[in-house]
């Protein structure tokens, strides 16, 4: 249908729109008049997400707000909370509530439970979309009731975010003491593996006590090659001695062997001397031959006791280069342990430390846990309490009007237009093309509305005989 046709279809039936009207209307308004009031009661809390937590210092991400505040606003909704405010009212200590509970229920389930679901049907839940603002609302039957439950939920709220919180520091607080246990008992056994090992070394290791024991073995190895050169020496010295002794310097260097030489030399020559003068059987010249004989006796005598005081002298030589040496070698196994000791220790001690930094720190978080399971302080900060309200939320009377104008004056349409749809009349010259498809040949006024009745009923005549190419009788 054109918009002409609704139009005048309306037109025509406009007592049947008139009467479907007025019958839904007074019908409207008489379930609005029959629907019980209910009162409103708002709050509104802000929550603290951009300041850093006064204990642990973190702060929520930015990226972190948004999910933050929807949390938040489920756990408004949440059973938790609401199960908390009703007991907090002792709503399901009323005998009318149990009655209603029992008649919807048959008395089967949990009666806080399914209050609280009735409780969250009048709930409203509002978050501000560029604050940290959340506004909420509770339908009751009385303003008392609204205001009263309102209150009760922002206070369950507040107190159930608070005591998440202290559970959760509760249960890290358990852990944390477990751990702080665990990390003593590491510092323990590594103090105890130090000192055991601190005793087994028979010292204590440090970077002086080691230097010294370094600058020692360095003297000792200085000695050694000194000693390594005069028992060079010495085996020299005796090995010459060996061959020839008299050619040997300490030898050729002895007074009392240079005196014995010279005395030698002297009665030598006196015994040639008595040779040429006496005979050979003569008294003095055999006792100048046994003076001769006796002094060389005393000279290889010395000889040999100067040669012999060479090899000791390369004997000593010997067994000093040979303590020296065992003393190097025992003071380098020394260096060498100390220094294995040493890496161990500082292996061990590394160990303590880091034990001992653990276990600080497991402490110092176990104090920071128990003072947040003991902290009753929260980041809700109530901007709006809820008050008794003045008048009721619904119903609105003046939007009750409202709406029911338009739903009668749209229903009586709809009804108008139904019965046009199944009694469908000719009401406009474009319905005949339209409706009969037929060509059009004219169109007859209302009687009612020509001026000078038959007159113009005459002329009207002429005037439709002239377009059909009838002559007028």
């Amino acid at each position: 249908m054109t918009l002409t046709q609704i139009l005048l279809s309306i037109q025509a039936r406009w007592r049947l729109v008139a009467g479907v009207f007025v019958l839904v209307f007074i019908t409207l308004l008489a379930l609005l008049a029959s629907q019980p009031k209910q009162y409103k009661a708002q709050a509104s809390v802000m929550l603290d997400v951009k300041s850093a937590d006064p204990v642990d210092g973190d702060v929520i991400p930015a990226l972190g707000v948004a999910s933050y505040m929807a949390t938040q606003v489920d756990l408004l909704r949440s059973e938790r909370v609401l199960r908390r405010a009703l007991t907090l009212l002792r709503a399901h200590e009323s005998e009318s509530t149990v009655q209603r509970w029992q008649e919807e229920t048959g008395g089967q389930g949990d009666m806080l439970t399914w209050l609280s679901e009735v409780t969250l049907r009048r709930l409203e839940v509002q978050p501000s979309r560029e604050s940290n603002v959340i506004s909420f609302a509770y339908a009751g039957a009385t303003p008392q009731v609204a205001a009263e439950v309102t209150q009760a939920i922002t206070k369950a709220y507040i107190d159930t975010n608070i005591e998440i919180r202290v559970d959760q520091a509760k249960q890290y607080t358990n852990l944390f003491d477990a751990r702080a246990k665990q990390l003593r008992e590491a510092v323990e056994a590594a103090q105890l593996k130090l000192s055991k090992a601190q005793q087994e070394g028979g010292v204590l290791v440090s970077d002086e006590r080691l230097d010294f024991e370094t600058a020692r073995l360095a003297d000792l190895s200085g000695q050694v090659l000194a000693a390594q050169v005069s028992a060079g020496e010495s085996g020299a010295r005796t090995d010459i001695s060996r061959g020839s002794g008299v050619k040997m310097q300490e030898v050729l260097n002895s007074p009392l062997l240079s005196t014995l030489t010279a005395g030698l030399v002297a009665e030598e020559a006196r015994v040639a001397d008595l040779a040429t003068r006496l005979g050979e059987n003569h008294p003095d010249l055999a006792k100048a031959r046994a003076n001769v004989a006796q002094m060389k006796t005393r000279i290889a005598e010395e000889t040999q006791r100067v040669v012999g005081g060479v090899a000791v002298t390369d004997r000593l030589a010997s067994t000093k280069l040979a303590q020296l040496r065992t003393a190097y070698d025992a003071q380098r196994l020394r260096v060498a342990q100390l220094k294995t000791l040493r890496d161990q220790l500082s292996v061990l001690q590394r160990d303590v430390d880091n034990a001992n930094q653990a276990y600080s720190q497991a402490v110092a978080k176990a104090a920071q846990i128990e003072f947040q399971s003991q902290a009753r302080q929260s980041n809700v900060t109530v901007i709006r309490s809820a008050t008794v309200p003045a008048r009721a939320a619904s119903p609105n009377l003046r939007n009750g009007l409202l709406l029911s104008v338009l739903g009668a004056l749209l229903l009586g349409v709809v009804v108008a237009l139904t019965f046009e749809w199944l009694d469908q009349r000719v009401r406009h010259e474009t319905d005949v093309t339209v409706m009969l498809g037929r060509p059009l040949l004219g169109v007859l006024p209302d009687a009612d509305r020509v001026a000078g009745g038959a007159g113009r009923m005459t002329a009207l005549r002429a005037d439709l005989m002239k377009r059909l190419g009838m002559g007028v009788a």
